[in-house]
């Protein structure tokens, strides 16, 4: 079969056209991947600051009695339960639950479910183990930060 040169340019200009269309797909779709990525990393690097001064004054707290515990978390649930519901949709579907628990784990004792900061500010017996209450502040609250790493 011989094709003629206008023939055979129409055949390297559709492939040419092809090409370019793959490429353009394939450079829209890296690019929107990259975007939520980007998105992601920024939204986990805000949800782990916003926990940063009631840590910061937890941490204080340990060594100055003049610090209220109870106030400090009292007033920093409010903003730390909106960081967790604005985290909540960058935390997989199959971490949802766990990511649930995670967060009433850290503010409820358990039970009741209420707001309940008590296992911070005195020092419990977990098992039959004294348990210092800053060390349980900081298991629970890096067990909700988890939720951050690697989003």
């Amino acid at each position: 079969m011989n094709l003629t040169a206008y023939e055979l340019s129409i055949i390297s200009g559709g492939f040419t056209i092809v090409g370019a269309l793959i490429g353009a797909i394939a450079t829209y779709r890296f690019s929107i991947h990259l975007f939520i990525h980007q998105q992601r990393k920024i939204a986990a690097a805000n949800f782990r600051a916003s926990f940063a001064f009631l840590i910061s004054q937890m941490r204080l707290a340990q060594s100055d009695p003049s610090i209220d515990k109870r106030d400090i978390l009292n007033s920093t649930f409010k903003d730390i339960s909106v960081a967790v519901e604005l985290f909540r949709p960058y935390v997989h579907s199959c971490k949802q639950e766990a990511y649930q628990k995670a967060w009433e784990n850290y503010y409820s004792d358990g039970i009741s479910g209420k707001i309940h900061f008590q296992q911070y500010t005195h020092h419990l017996q977990i098992n039959g183990v004294e348990r210092d209450e800053y060390n349980i502040f900081t298991e629970r609250v890096h067990h909700v930060l988890s939720f951050s790493v690697n989003p």
